[in-house]
This record gives structure tokens, sequence and C-alpha cells, in this order.
């Protein structure tokens, strides 16, 4: 493995790339800057945003590399079934495919990402408003949608990074 390229518009996925960099001792660049950086035979993990259901870059980063591994980062904490969800998506079969949770920070985005996403949290906080028995996870879940988080943890990058020593 070369190195860890990912994709970030908020800055949580770019929090794990650089985490996973300390843990590893591999480089990691932005999609941007591997283009410099890298040939194309040489094999990385990518990772990047969920968006509108797929990993946002991620066809950029096959045309560039051989992407090897993919780390999908979201807001809501992963679980099995999104995980399969979101590998069918992508297109990705067998392992090296992982989904982290990032976190939520309104005020970092531009443009149409802003008017999305502010579409789709905003029916999000209404259906949890109207819950009446809401669940611990899911008072959480409503407090960062209205005032934003921040869910990366270094322990979550544990099995990304012991899947990449794996591949050396």
């Amino acid at each position: 493995m070369k190195a860890i390229v990912y994709t970030s518009a908020t800055g949580f996925t770019e929090k794990y790339a650089r985490l996973l960099s300390e843990k590893t001792g591999l480089p990691a660049y932005e999609l941007a800057q591997a283009r410099s950086r890298l040939a194309s035979d040489d094999e990385m993990l990518y990772m990047g945003w969920l968006f509108a259901g797929g990993v946002k870059g991620l066809k950029k980063a096959q045309k560039l590399c051989t992407v090897k591994g993919v780390c999908a980062v979201g807001m809501t904490p992963p679980s099995e079934q999104n995980m399969e969800q979101l590998k069918k998506r992508a297109g990705w079969s067998g392992d090296g495919f992982f989904v982290l949770q990032g976190g939520y920070a309104p005020e970092k985005l531009r443009g149409l990402n802003k008017i999305l996403l502010n579409k789709v949290t905003g029916s999000m906080i209404k259906k949890l408003e109207a819950k009446t028995d809401r669940s611990s996870e899911e008072e959480e879940m409503l407090e960062g949608l209205k005032n934003g988080f921040d869910g990366v943890s270094a322990e979550a990058v544990e099995p990304v990074a012991a899947w990449l020593q794996k591949q050396s």
C-alpha cells in the first residue's frame, strides 16, 4: 500500500486520514494532491464522505490508482445493514470496505452540498421531534443534528489500521 487518499468537505474524513497516517506511517493525500504524487499502478486506501448513497470521489480515485480499500465516512454510526448497502452502491466486493462515523458541521458546508444536507437533516429533525418515545440514541442524534457534532475517534480506525498492516 502506497498511500491513504481522501476527499473531505467538512474535515471529518481528513481527521480520519491523518489518524490512519499516524498509526500506519502511510502518507495521507487529498485527492487533488495525490494526482501529482502517485502513479497509476500504486495501491491506495481511499477515504470519502457519504453523499447521496455513494462515496464521494471514489470513481475519480479509481481512475487515478489501484484502490485496494475504501472507508466511507458519514453522520450516522456504522451498521452491518448500512455497510452492505453502501458496499453494493460503491460496486465493492470482498474485504477492505469500512464505514466510520464522522460528524456534522453545517457551518462548513457550501453551495449545493449545504442545500441538500439542510433538506435531509431538516426532515430527520422533524421525524425525530415527532416521536414521543425517542431512544437515547435518537435523542443524541437529534441533538447532533440541531447543534452539530464530531464523532471522529482514534478507536474507530483500529480495524482499518489492522487491515492496512495485513496488506503490507
